[in-house]
């Protein structure tokens, strides 16, 4: 199931395909002034939609609910209350068998002024479905009091045991741009809230972390609701632009139902630093921004993670619009990221193919345009495209565990909505690989220490001296495993140059052992020590990283990781 705006009629439309993706039809469509829908598919193959509505085109929006019980054929409509002026609304269904099965959830923003000032925002606002969308009840609802200006809602998902948690941006009303440069500073942050009755009441609201920079678009929320390694891990994709000269796909993961969250990774594997900005300084080089925007997370029965994004690596010089849309997998919930595959084509879909369209407005089409007179006809000739395509894109695993990705582009001179089917071979396993799975995450017991390290600018080689140090009470077995989850630098990029486990990127592994004879390691005793090492490439002059990113001291290598042990402690 999908659903789309039609930007020619200004209509939202749901389209369903019952051979895997291979044909879609559209099934029903909304009248009216149209936007931001939103649909899910729940128990007895019971379909779903909720989108803005508007009779009028400067008519307060509100919410219509549509839902159909035999594939699509017929769909009841219901009107969802206390919706006036509402904004990106997010549905979810309860597909468990517990207290609220089949429950329909949609989780919105809507307004409300302040007083203070009269500044308006959002309160995040929840309506609950108990009768399979037939009609829905108001329910919870939360809103701030601190230095955010308000919500925008990112998804909304329900755990094996019927906790609904739903993701939302809050910006920050406070000018950041007075500070500094926006991917040094936060500008917002990203927050989960959750509802363990029924969607009666939020019971928290956990800060995710910061988000840096204006991103287009909204990120994306999804659960591992069938396997077995990671049940009920929370995965939330936002796109910021915390690597320091671009927008990033960043993706935070919970294991505790929304409690705690993993400090964000980059997804996206363009890590090629900017010199964009040195460019007017240094000459007449430019290239594009390479933005990595919109993306959408889903999680197949394997517990296999999927990420798709905007994608912009291999645009012109002078071309930030156009994209291709790319995907990548985890196999280690969320942990590490494989390189990522293409799945538009052509490589960039240009928007400057896009045909001019020519449009007569009488007046019978003032309901839904503005600016058409009473009398006579307007002639509008404009391109038929919004350059981003939309605010999200859509991914799902469907129960054989391919995903499938749905988005708009231009590349037929019109924009249109393409679907893809993305197989991935392999299944989820704790930490990457067979020999660690069985591993305990010992992270929080032991200190990394890093000594003398070495950069050679010539050759790009990096050396660092590593010993872990048991901070813990107890004594803990070797051999250690130190797994690097994050590789970052803010002059190039950096990867192993070797591992015990051969892997040259993210997930490289690297044994310790004890100092003493039987390899323990008391509480204070620390291993004994490695030298690590890795290789810089494509590597800023610092003439180009001090054109961009001015007084902050550059850092050379930047690591993140996990330090797993067999679990026997004394």
């Amino acid at each position: 199931m999908g659903t789309s705006l039609a930007f020619r009629n200004v209509q939202n439309r749901i389209y369903l395909s019952t051979d895997a993706g291979r044909t879609w039809r559209t099934v029903a469509s909304d009248s009216g002034y149209a936007g931001d829908p939103t649909c899910a598919i729940g128990l007895d193959s019971a379909l779903y939609f909720v989108g803005l509505h508007r009779e009028y085109a400067r008519e307060a929006t509100t919410l219509i609910a549509l839902s159909s019980h035999d594939g699509g054929k017929e769909w009841h409509r219901a009107a969802i209350p206390r919706t006036r002026n509402v904004d990106r609304p997010f549905l979810t269904v309860d597909n468990t068998r517990g207290a609220f099965s089949k429950r329909v959830y949609v989780l919105a923003q809507v307004p409300v002024d302040v007083f203070d000032g009269g500044q308006v925002q959002s309160v995040m606002t929840l309506w609950r479905s108990v009768d399979g969308g037939d009609s829905f009840q108001f329910g919870a609802r939360r809103t701030r009091n601190d230095e955010h200006a308000g919500f925008a809602p990112t998804g909304a998902v329900v755990l094996s045991d019927g906790t609904l948690v739903g993701l939302t941006q809050l910006p920050l009303t406070r000018q950041i741009d007075a500070m500094g440069p926006s991917d040094r500073h936060p500008t917002g942050t990203m927050r989960a809230l959750a509802s363990y009755d029924g969607g009666e009441t939020f019971d928290t609201d956990i800060t995710v972390d910061s988000t840096y920079g204006h991103a287009p678009g909204l990120g994306s929320l999804a659960a591992d609701v069938a396997s077995a390694v990671f049940r009920d891990r929370l995965y939330g994709v936002w796109s910021d632009s915390r690597g320091g000269d671009r927008l990033h796909i960043v993706l935070s993961y919970s294991s505790d139902k929304g409690k705690t969250w993993a400090t964000p990774r980059i997804v996206d594997d363009d890590r090629r630093r900017l010199v964009t900005a040195a460019a007017t300084v240094l000459g007449p080089e430019r290239e594009s921004s390479r933005d990595a925007t919109v993306p959408a997370v889903a999680v197949n029965k394997d517990g296999v993670v999927g990420v798709v994004w905007h994608d912009r690596r291999h645009n012109a010089p002078d071309d930030s619009r156009s994209f291709m849309v790319r995907f990548a997998a985890s196999f280690d919930g969320g942990e590490t990221f494989g390189p990522s595959a293409a799945v538009s084509y052509p490589t960039a879909a240009s928007h400057d193919a896009e045909r001019l369209v020519l449009t007569a407005l009488d007046a019978g089409a003032r309901r839904l345009y503005a600016g058409v007179p009473k009398n006579g006809i307007r002639m509008v000739i404009s391109s038929d495209h919004w350059p981003e395509g939309g605010h999200t894109n859509g991914l799902a695993a469907d129960a054989n565990g391919m995903f499938h990705a749905l988005w708009v582009d231009g590349r037929s001179g019109i924009h249109q909505v393409w679907t893809a089917t993305i197989t991935v071979s392999g299944k989820g396993i704790a930490h990457g690989a067979a020999d660690l799975a069985a591993l305990d995450d010992v992270s929080k017991a032991f200190d990394v220490e890093v000594s003398s390290p070495t950069y050679d600018e010539t050759s790009g080689a990096i050396t660092v001296v590593a010993r872990l140090r048991n901070a813990s009470a107890d004594s803990v077995n070797g051999p250690l495993a130190l797994r690097v989850t994050t590789i970052a630098s803010d002059i190039g990029t950096v990867r192993p140059a070797e591992s015990d486990n051969g892997v040259l990127a993210e997930g490289a592994v690297w044994w310790f052992e004890g100092a003493s004879p039987k390899g323990r390691i008391a509480p204070g005793e620390r291993s004994a020590p490695r030298t690590l090492r890795f290789q810089m490439r494509d590597a800023l002059s610092k003439t180009d990283y001090w054109a961009r990113v001015g007084s902050f001291y550059p850092g050379i290598l930047s690591l993140d990781g996990v330090v797993l042990a067999r679990g026997e402690r004394h």
